[in-house]
């Protein structure tokens, strides 16, 4: 039995450092090649890194900075709790299965700075939640708090309600 278990903390250490330190990796390196090949630039604050062109750039860094005077620790959870990547996504494919990729389509995009810190506030509540998207029962309603919250914090603010709506329904996904 102490030799099963054993070999289960063994496997499972290397398939974490094979994640960590393999994985991950090259998974982010194709990721930068496909946003360089679609002509996005990077902007990073702290772990955070966003991808799009110069316009969403400089409407996501206005929004960044609104939210660190709106909330600091908000945009600490944002900035500083872990590495988190946020791409220009102008076709509203969604967020992927990996818990450190969001995307902004163009729905929020046209709500400018507001509609960008929705999506923010949003992607900082899932960092703080998750260390991987949520698939038990158990998890599943740890993703509605965080919408439930992202809900609330927009609502407290004064957002406009299309935006706090954003947050109303259960989506597929992220």
């Amino acid at each position: 039995m102490a030799n099963r278990t054993l070999m289960s903390n063994l496997r499972r250490c290397f398939l974490h450092v094979l994640a960590a330190y393999v994985v991950r990796p090259v998974m982010l390196l194709g990721l930068q090649v496909a946003a360089k090949e679609r002509g996005f630039h990077r902007l990073r604050v702290g772990k955070l890194s966003v991808w799009g062109d110069s316009g969403f750039l400089d409407l996501c860094k206005s929004s960044i900075e609104r939210l660190r005077t709106l909330d600091p620790v908000l945009y600490q959870a944002l900035t500083r709790c872990r590495r988190a990547w946020v791409v220009e996504d102008p076709q509203h494919v969604g967020d992927g299965a990996l818990p450190w990729l969001f995307t902004v389509d163009s729905a929020y995009v046209a709500w400018q700075a507001e509609g960008v810190i929705a999506r923010l506030v949003y992607v900082a509540l899932c960092l703080s939640a998750f260390s991987q998207p949520p698939t038990s029962a158990e998890e599943a309603r740890r993703y509605q708090d965080v919408k439930n919250k992202s809900r609330s914090w927009l609502e407290t603010r004064g957002f406009p309600q299309e935006l706090v709506a954003c947050y109303d329904f259960v989506e597929e996904g992220r």
